[in-house]
């Protein structure tokens, strides 16, 4: 119950306390009044009947004086009126009839009016005759009793009802403030640190305003320190301290991730760059010169990649960066490589003649990544040969090769002919694979994804969306997936049904209103379904982001973030965009049983999801010692092939 109602309900009740205490002092004095009037009243009436009936009485008119008994009846103020001589003896007596009508029966009992009697000589000159009694009836006292107190209940009432009226309006706005002090503690609740700018006059009140405004500050500090911390430790853990760039054990993590995507297989370029000469400059100039060189070489490198958002560049070894570009088509590699060449030699052709520096520059490019360690060996290769040449030089690992290996479709035309012909007949198919609690008990949720069919093949999604994106499908693709999901089987699966989209959709606004009526078309699809978004497209594309999240939260949808851990920008994201989950990245998870910087790294993205009341689930888990140490440290929700692998799903 809300304060406000309940200061209604004490007016109310103050009311009728005074109310009751005004009606029962009124109410008695009344009483006192009424019951002196009636007696004054029966008095003065037995003293005119009295006189009227002298001269009847002394000549022993008894008619005459039951006519006069009979007009004072009339009134229906008296009960009885009677003639008594001298000695006592009753000569004439009138007994009237009188009751009391639409007067409760309680309201009598309470009041219980006495019945008074007026008595008075009856003489001729000085001889007296007798004496007449007249007794009052309290019926038209009850009577008028009743009318007064109900006359005063019903102005009670009117007065009750406009005072409550206008101390309804008045409390509602003397506790504005305490409105805005829940509306902000609400906010506080979801990490949504508001202070109030209006502070109220009243002293109480300002106390409070000024102590939540405290608070909230006070918290938006602790939590934006612990989302600090938590950045500085994983850049500690993950990041190189010279180029900011990836170290090698994250570069290794998310390479041998890559190739173990559930989804299905990935395309992929591994890029070596090796520096050569670097030792002279560290000589000559100091190390700082040499760290400088190596961190613009990785800015130079970062700017090259820009476009291709899911790039990874790490420094593995001193003058060695690895660069993982995953999704791209057959004919880019070269044209990359031979870019990021290009803009290394513009940074090294800046140096002094006397610290001559030389790039070289190795790559494979696999169409499906099964083996990470494969795949290094052979960008290796590619760039050991590399450094033999006697002059800077980009060397591919295929050129080695008698013959690279054949992509099924090297054209953009053919591409296109494919996707356009997947979607409209539809040919892929939809698999999920199931979320679980840590105790296996319960399936939470499940997550779907795509695997398209080529030539009686399954390829995984990974290998064609990139064309998909470069030729604009990539938005008609989301949708499709999305209503083909909505169709199938998914009645039967309990939990959450959660599907990734691509950056293009987030973006779209023509997607943003397909997916308003599509939510609209399929509410029994749409208060489970989980949109995940990568979490470097939340990065790129915040607000976007938080407008497709304002759309869907109406209909029960949520967002849900992928890939979680891999941006190297700060967390704050999670402060200003309401999530169901964010999935922990399998790079963390791969041989967390054996890496206690992973391990304090969870912990940690624990403490913050449960401050912010988002679930964790950490995906990618395949052992026994894995799973036991994620449930050691407290993880609730768990994906991986250790618990399920992906099954197909049919349509309805």
């Amino acid at each position: 119950m809300t304060l406000a109602r309940q200061l209604i309900i004490a007016i109310i009740v103050l009311f009728i306390a005074l109310y009751a205490g005004n009606m029962a002092v009124s109410l008695v004095n009344t009483r006192t009044l009424v019951d002196e009037q009636m007696r004054i009243h029966a008095q003065d009436t037995a003293t005119s009947v009295g006189i009227s009936i002298a001269q009847s009485a002394q000549a022993r008119d008894i008619a005459s004086i039951e006519t006069v008994f009979n007009a004072v009846s009339d009134s229906g103020f008296y009960q009885r009126i009677y003639f008594e001589d001298l000695d006592g003896i009753v000569k004439v007596d009138r007994r009237f009839s009188v009751s009391v009508e639409a007067v409760p029966r309680w309201f009598v009992q309470l009041v219980d009016l006495s019945a008074r009697e007026g008595r008075s000589e009856v003489s001729a000159g000085w001889a007296r005759i007798g004496n007449v009694v007249v007794v009052s009836h309290p019926g038209k006292a009850y009577a008028e009793l009743w009318q007064v107190m109900v006359q005063q209940l019903g102005w009670f009432l009117l007065v009750t009802a406009v005072v409550c009226l206008l101390a309804y309006f008045a409390v509602k706005w003397l506790l504005r403030p305490l409105a805005r002090v829940e509306k902000q503690a609400d906010a506080i609740c979801h990490q949504q640190f508001e202070t109030q700018s209006i502070i109220p006059r009243t002293r109480e009140l300002k106390r409070v305003v000024e102590a939540m405004n405290r608070m909230a500050l006070k918290l938006q500090s602790i939590f934006e320190s612990q989302l600090d911390l938590i950045h500085r430790l994983q850049t500690m853990a993950y990041r190189d301290p010279v180029t900011g760039l990836s170290n090698r054990a994250e570069f290794d993590a998310q390479l041998n991730s890559l190739a173990s995507d559930p989804s299905g297989k990935q395309r992929a370029a591994l890029i070596l760059v090796s520096v050569s000469g670097l030792e002279t400059v560290n000589a000559l100039a100091g190390r700082q010169a040499g760290n400088r060189i190596l961190a613009q070489l990785g800015g130079r490198i970062q700017a090259v990649l820009k476009p291709y958002s899911e790039a990874l560049v790490g420094r593995r070894q001193g003058l060695e960066f690895a660069i993982l570009i995953p999704g791209l088509v057959e004919s880019e590699p070269e044209s990359v490589a031979r870019l990021i060449f290009e803009e290394c030699c513009r940074q090294l052709d800046e140096q002094p003649e006397s610290q001559p520096l030389s790039v070289h520059l190795g790559y494979a490019y696999q169409a499906e990544v099964s083996d990470s360690q494969t795949l290094l060996v052979e960008a290796d290769t590619a760039l050991q040969q590399c450094q033999l040449l006697s002059k800077p030089s980009v060397l591919s690992y295929g050129s080695l090769q008698e013959k690279a290996s054949p992509d099924r479709y090297k054209t953009l035309k053919q591409w296109q002919d494919y996707i356009q012909d997947s979607i409209n007949n539809h040919h892929f198919h939809i698999y999920k694979q199931n979320v679980y609690t840590a105790d296996r008990e319960l399936m939470v949720g499940s997550e779907f994804f795509v695997r398209f069919l080529q030539e009686g093949d399954e390829v995984s999604a990974g290998t064609v969306l990139p064309y998909a994106d470069r030729l604009g499908f990539a938005e008609r693709f989301d949708q499709h997936a999305l209503m083909t999901i909505a169709s199938s089987e998914t009645t039967g699966f309990p939990g959450y049904l959660a599907i990734n989209i691509t950056a293009a959709s987030v973006n779209s606004g023509a997607f943003h209103n397909w997916m308003k009526s599509f939510l609209l078309d399929n509410s029994h699809f749409a208060n489970r379904l989980v949109l995940e978004i990568s979490e470097h497209i939340i990065h790129g594309h915040e607000d976007a982001v938080r407008a497709l999240q304002g759309l869907i939260a109406p209909f029960g949808a949520k967002i849900g973030v992928d890939g979680f851990g891999l941006a190297s920008s700060s967390f704050a994201y999670l402060r200003s965009i309401p999530l169901a989950y964010v999935k922990v990245h399998r790079s963390f998870t791969s041989g967390i049983n054996a890496n206690p910087d992973n391990q304090f790294y969870i912990k940690s993205l624990l403490q913050i999801a449960a401050s912010r009341d988002i679930e964790l689930i950490v995906e990618g888990v395949e052992t026994q010692a894995e799973f036991d140490t994620l449930t050691v440290l407290g993880i609730e929700q768990v994906q991986g092939y250790y618990l399920a692998r992906p099954e197909r799903v049919h349509s309805q």
